[in-house]
């Protein structure tokens, strides 16, 4: 999403419906964009405990790692 879009309220909430919780929670959250066999737009989302921001982020960093060195 760009910053321009931010601006439409509406598209906002239904492009954030599925983090908010998190946001609201203080878990630390991140979507990983992701492709179908399809070719259809996936998002895998990973949520941690809360102060564990850190350890999210080494563990989507491994997983990227793993799906684009199997794209070889």
């Amino acid at each position: 999403m760009a910053i321009a879009d931010a601006s439409n309220t509406r598209a906002v909430l239904g492009m954030t419906a599925l983090v908010r919780p998190f946001n609201l929670s203080g878990h630390p959250a991140l979507t990983i964009p992701l492709g179908s066999a399809q070719g259809l737009p996936v998002g895998l989302q990973l949520v941690a405990a809360k102060g564990a921001d850190e350890h999210l982020l080494a563990v989507a960093g491994l997983l990227l790692q793993r799906l684009y060195s199997n794209r070889t």
